[in-house]
């Protein structure tokens, strides 16, 4: 008998959101603009900004950041914003932008997290339910961008540099922490396999 472990590829979620661009800028007053990505795999397709009073919008949760070393994790819940739209039937395999408003308080001295999600008014988070997986977007204090900063840095450019080399970082972070979370259900699952002969 072989040692070899089969993983088979299936697909987790129906649908998905992510964030189109690879930054965000947050105006003086504390708000910015997120293009949304929403896309369906699933055969019933998704009816958005229904007319009824449980439609599907999309939102994104604010969160006050706990600073776990380098990687910002979600602390406290400070708000919830949703994107308003027009209705749309959207079927499997198709995808739609939507445009989502969201505030933070640019002049406090913390970090925050922002879950951009689906959510089914006066029901439920599509993540809560495990329909989704939330985009997870980290806002680092010292990159708001304010008249101040730009002042101070010559440039928008120099400071949407800083931005994407913290991006890069924080994603190599997070694949690290799940190539560790893959190598050890991989040897959980070698044990299970020699357990059984």
């Amino acid at each position: 008998m072989s040692n070899s472990v089969v993983i088979a590829k299936t697909k987790l979620y129906d649908f998905s959101v992510s964030l189109i661009s690879d930054s965000v800028l947050f105006n003086e007053d504390g708000w910015a603009e997120l293009d949304i990505e929403v896309s369906v795999t699933c055969e019933d397709g998704l009816e958005l900004y229904s007319a009824d009073e449980k439609q599907t919008k999309v939102g994104v949760k604010v969160y006050v950041a706990d600073n776990n070393g380098d990687i910002l994790e979600p602390k406290e819940l400070i708000g919830e914003f949703r994107a308003e739209g027009k209705k749309q039937n959207l079927k499997n395999g198709e995808k739609t932008i939507i445009r989502l408003p969201v505030f933070i308080d640019t002049k406090s001295n913390k970090n925050h997290v922002l879950e951009i999600d689906l959510v089914k008014e006066h029901s439920y988070w599509f993540s809560d339910a495990g329909l989704t997986m939330p985009n997870i977007v980290c806002v680092k204090k010292q990159l708001y961008i304010s008249s101040e900063n730009i002042v101070q840095n010559n440039s928008v450019d120099s400071l949407l540099d800083k931005l994407r080399d913290q991006q890069i970082s924080d994603y190599q972070k997070r694949e690290e922490r799940s190539e560790i979370i893959i190598f050890s259900l991989l040897n959980s699952l070698k044990k299970l396999s020699a357990q059984e002969k």
